[in-house]
């Protein structure tokens, strides 16, 4: 039971920080670790596997003209073993039989909020969706898991926090 407890506090108090060796902007950088918090949390494994292929080393960062927050033009997530790939959603030409594409993309990102505990996860900076950004594989995939961020500065790093998600 303790080391139910424990491991509990441990995923709720799970923060990812990125430093850099090069200067970069602050959207950037936590971006990068939000990224990184996206493909390692245990809480987002079901989420990553129902929207990706379950072993597939590919990630699309999604943007859509008309909605959300695009992703940096030039935005370079360095990811070991990743194929990582910017997708305009509107350009988007997929055969269906291909297989899934875990795809990330930015809801909210506004540095600025803090979190309000009163509003739970409507008030926190960064808001992400995981979603399926490929074919359709081996069985249709609609919609998206809404991943929620805090985030802030200490000394020459930015901390993210996991929030929570809502997977409809």
């Amino acid at each position: 039971m303790r080391q139910c407890a424990l491991l509990l506090m441990s995923v709720l108090w799970f923060e990812a920080a990125v430093t850099s060796a090069s200067p970069e902007s602050d959207r950037e950088e936590v971006l990068r670790a939000v990224i990184q918090d996206v493909l390692t949390n245990n809480d987002l494994k079901e989420p990553r596997e129902f929207y990706g292929t379950s072993g597939d080393r590919r990630l699309a960062l999604v943007s859509i003209s008309d909605y959300g927050v695009p992703w940096p033009t030039n935005f370079h997530a360095a990811l070991d073993g990743y194929d990582v790939v910017l997708i305009q959603e509107q350009e988007r030409k997929t055969d269906r039989t291909e297989p899934h594409l875990l795809g990330i993309r930015i809801e909210v990102f506004d540095l600025s909020k803090r979190v309000d505990r009163s509003k739970r996860l409507a008030s926190v900076p960064v808001q992400i969706a995981i979603l399926n950004a490929g074919g359709q594989g081996d069985r249709p995939v609609t919609g998206a898991c809404s991943v929620y961020y805090s985030a802030m500065k200490e000394g020459e790093k930015w901390i993210v926090r996991y929030e929570g998600s809502d997977d409809p």
